[in-house]
């Protein structure tokens, strides 16, 4: 073998092992970033879910500080409250009530709303 195909193995060699580094380079800096991104989501998400905690929280005091009759006013009772904070409420079904007409006992006068003086 001449020295100059050594010269060009060696050549090659070297070029293949720089490249195989940039490539190797450029997955761990895909990888890391992947890392840093599902990283930050799962820290995200722990936060959202403890401040849903506190908000559910606030809502089941507030809820529960209220007298019986402002629970009622609202539509709902004590017994609701879990239900409410949780956001499976609902209102349960109420059947439409048909209503007669109402007859009145004598009829109405023409000039019924004018007085005369005396």
């Amino acid at each position: 073998m001449s020295a100059y195909r050594r010269h060009d193995t060696a050549i090659d060699i070297t070029r293949i092992e720089a490249e195989a580094h940039a490539m190797r380079s450029a997955v761990i800096a895909q990888a890391g970033a992947n890392l840093v991104r599902r990283f930050t989501s799962f820290v995200s998400t722990i936060a959202q879910t403890f401040a849903d905690a506190r908000r559910m929280d606030a809502t089941y005091r507030e809820l529960s500080l209220m007298t019986d009759r402002e629970l009622r006013d609202m539509g709902i009772t004590r017994a609701d409250i879990p239900a409410v904070v949780a956001g499976t409420y609902t209102r349960p079904a109420v059947e439409p009530v048909a209503v007669a007409p109402v007859q009145t006992t004598r009829p109405v006068a023409e000039n019924d709303d004018l007085r005369i003086a005396a």
